[in-house]
């Protein structure tokens, strides 16, 4: 092969990801927000964090060198993190999926300055973000976040193909639209090159036939601190106590059983072990591209109850 900084090597397309986070809701109303630009291996598989030495800590520091402040405001209105910590989650993007952009390697660059690649990864997201409207791409076709009814998955997959002439990948949380993942492939490199957009390989939508499409909490909003307020009046009688934890983590519902305990529809199950413990706890259960964090022990929430009768 040739010189591969004047292509995407070794994986084949790239992937813009945006999120629809809605309790806790993030960005406006009527917008999707930024997930990341991904590269990908066209079958199911992906590289990730690709060079220790590049896992930068000071995104917006470096931005700020560079006098990108209005990329900054945008990326504080649309590139938002559902815990609370948009700064993390920029670091998490660049070290996870930017290092592993071949095109992006300081030895593509000529007069190279340091970090100027983790300017043209932000960019280069932000600017293909702003060309797909997510929200508009179903508006157009009629579909709005509502609670009051449902859209079929393929009529979604319609809308969104409609202004690009491919489909996406969608993915659903407990039946929820959340993720719209755009593929393209790439003439040239990432920096300047031509962002093609191309039909999915190796990825598919993991959507039920039916979904919700929900509006965005907007009372709710990330924050990181946990907060105990007891019940108005007491829990009588015979029923059910609903469990939901708040802010960072309000997407995981349960309830609490016979035996007191908080259980949720699913458990964490493998040969995993950390520092010699299998005791492992996280907030949902990973799945295809979908990770959560693993704690060795557990963690402080706010939980939210409700008590439903019968």
């Amino acid at each position: 092969m040739g010189n591969t900084c004047c292509l995407n090597s070794p994986g084949g397309q790239l992937l813009q990801t945006q999120f629809w986070d809605t309790d806790p809701a993030t960005g406006p109303a009527d917008h999707w927000t930024i997930h990341g630009l991904w590269p990908d291996n066209c079958d199911g598989t992906y590289s990730q964090y690709c060079d220790e030495t590049r896992q930068y800590t000071n995104i917006t520091a470096i931005l700020e060198s560079y006098g990108r402040t209005s990329l900054l405001e945008f990326m504080d209105t649309y590139w938002k993190d559902e815990g609370g910590n948009d700064e993390s989650f920029w670091e998490h993007e660049w070290g996870k999926h930017g290092t592993c952009i071949n095109t992006l390697d300081p030895s593509c660059y000529t007069d190279y300055t340091p970090q100027e690649e983790v300017v043209d990864f932000f960019q280069r997201t932000v600017d293909l973000f702003m060309e797909l409207d997510s929200y508009q791409f179903l508006a157009d076709a009629g579909i709005i976040p509502t609670t009051t009814k449902n859209y079929t998955s393929a009529e979604v997959l319609t809308a969104l193909a409609k202004p690009r002439g491919v489909i996406p990948v969608i993915q659903c949380y407990h039946g929820q639209l959340d993720e719209i993942w755009y593929f393209f492939d790439v003439r040239g490199n990432v920096q300047s090159g031509d962002f093609v957009p191309e039909t999915p390989v190796g990825e598919t939508s993991d959507c039920p036939a039916n979904l919700q499409y929900l509006p965005k909490n907007l009372t709710s909003y990330p924050i990181n601190k946990s907060n105990t307020t007891a019940p108005a009046k007491p829990f009588l009688g015979t029923g059910n106590l609903l469990v939901q934890l708040g802010a960072p983590y309000a997407r995981q519902d349960g309830c609490i059983n016979a035996a007191g305990r908080y259980t949720t529809d699913g458990d964490i199950t493998g040969n995993l072990a950390v520092g010699g413990t299998a005791a492992l706890y996280a907030n949902d259960i990973p799945s295809g591209r979908r990770q959560e964090t693993i704690y060795t022990t557990g963690r402080k929430v706010e939980l939210n109850f409700t008590w439903e009768g019968t």
